[in-house]
Formats: C-alpha cells, sequence, structure tokens
C-alpha cells in the first residue's frame, strides 16, 4: 500500500506470514481487554487474580443467559466458556477478549472509520510465529460466528493482559539471549519496525505502525475500491448505520467546503 507509507505484497500473503493485526484510532491506547479496562478503571484490578474474576464473573453471567440467547448449549458445559465470551463481545458486553484480523486492511479500516483529534492511529502487528515461540499469547478462534462478523472481519481473539503485550518483546530478547542469539536491542522494545527498502522488516513479535490522521478520507476510499466498508465487515444493521453514518459525515464536509 505505498499510499499509506506501507508496502505490502498482498494482503493473504501477510496473513500466510502468520500476522495478526489491531487497528486503534488512539495511538496511546493500551492493549487492553474490555473487561480488564473496567476493573482497572475501578481500581479492584489484580493481576494475579484476573483469571478467577474472569470466571466467576461468567458464572454470574450464565443464569442470566438462560432462555435469551438461541445458543443455549454454550451454557452447559465450561468448555464453551471461551465461546460464550465471544458471543457477548458481539453483543458489546465487556470481556477478557481483544478482537484481532488477519487481514491488514480491516485492521486498518477500524483505525481510521471514526473521527478523532489525534494526529495519528496504529495498527499493531503481532507475529504468531514470534509470540508462539515464546509461549505466552493465548489465541483463540471461536467456532460460532454470531452474525457472520467473524468470518466478514477475518477475525480472531487473544485472552492476554496488557502486560503481556508490553513485555512481550523483551522476553523474546531474553529467550534468544538464553541461547545464545541475542538480537534484539533496548530500543526496539517499545513496538518496533523496521523499514529495510520499500518495505517493512518486523523483527520482533509485536509492533506498532503510526500513520497519519490526514490521511483519512484517502485510506476510506482505498479501502472501499477493495470492498472493505461497513457493508462488508457487519454483515448486518450495524453496517447499514455504520455507512449511513459516513454519508451524514460526508454530506457535512462538503456544506462546510461549500
Amino acid at each position: 500500500v505505498r499510499e499509506l507509507g506501507l508496502v505490502i505484497n498482498t494482503d493473504h500473503q501477510m496473513s500466510e506470514d502468520g500476522y495478526v493485526f489491531r487497528g486503534q484510532q488512539n495511538p496511546e491506547w493500551k492493549l487492553s481487554s474490555t473487561l480488564e479496562r473496567h476493573f482497572d478503571d475501578n481500581d479492584v484490578f489484580a493481576s494475579d487474580d484476573y483469571a478467577n474474576r474472569c470466571s466467576d464473573l461468567l458464572s454470574k453471567y450464565k443464569p442470566l443467559f438462560r432462555g435469551r440467547i438461541t445458543e443455549q448449549h454454550l451454557l452447559v458445559d465450561d468448555r464453551f466458556d471461551d465461546e460464550l465470551w465471544a458471543f457477548g463481545q458481539h453483543y458489546d458486553l465487556k470481556t477478557p477478549l481483544l478482537d484481532w484480523s488477519y487481514s491488514f486492511f480491516v485492521a486498518l479500516y477500524f483505525a481510521f472509520i471514526d473521527q478523532t483529534n489525534h494526529s495519528y492511529r496504529a495498527v499493531f502487528v503481532l507475529n504468531r510465529n514470534m509470540s508462539s515461540f515464546v509461549n505466552t499469547i493465548k489465541y483463540f478462534e471461536p467456532k460460532l460466528d454470531i452474525g457472520g462478523r467473524l468470518n466478514a472481519q477475518k477475525g480472531l481473539f487473544t485472552k492476554n493482559l496488557t502486560k503481556d503485550f508490553e513485555n512481550l518483546n523483551e522476553i523474546y530478547s531474553k529467550s534468544l539471549s538464553s541461547i545464545g542469539n541475542g538480537v534484539v536491542s533496548d530500543e526496539q522494545f517499545n513496538f518496533p519496525c523496521q523499514h529495510q527498502g520499500e518495505g517493512f522488516v518486523f523483527n520482533v513479535p509485536i509492533c506498532k505502525v503510526l500513520i497519519a490522521s490526514e490521511l483519512r478520507e484517502e485510506i476510506l476510499t482505498f479501502l472501499n475500491i477493495l470492498n472493505v466498508n461497513g457493508f462488508t465487515l457487519f454483515p448486518d444493521t450495524k453496517g447499514l448505520v455504520t455507512q449511513c453514518h459516513l454519508e451524514l459525515e460526508n454530506m457535512i464536509t462538503h456544506l462546510k467546503s461549500a
């Protein structure tokens, strides 16, 4: 995507190489699930107790789901707990899951779809090959696709705390050092990527790519040409509303410039 200051041969190739992506409109936001952030904001967060808190909370939710969701089988076996969290994620329930996509372009859409005052947007790049090497990132791909969004967005989830991502590059470096091959320097720890020739080389498990917000109109137009828009990513009423709001925004922009 030369217009964005990135060169990616094909979206398919990036996913084939083991990368997953997450777009965020505020580059300063941490990689935190909605549930972790809610605990943290209310000063009741304790990382050592987080898994138990999540389990206890879901056990309180299950009686509330009884008779109110079509997928009742999710309630009968604890092995379906992550599927139940994913179901709740679809309906904006606060969950311990964090959304990622196999598609860079989908992540780019979510980074740029909303207006913001921030000068830059962020796309996080997670190399599953490297992160599995240190065995700290927990990936989850639901079997159920509520509303068709998961397939449309080429989605998957991670189930980790913020600190797991913040420490990932350092853990990776120490793992290499332990076998006598420490190649990651201190300045690379803060979500780096390095420019080589026309492209980028991601030489650590997680990177953060910053893209100027002033490119928003061009990026959304470019993505629409690729058929990456609200209609395709949200094959339900939310996609319709998203596209309608984008038309409203375009109208206001036109009226202001007239």
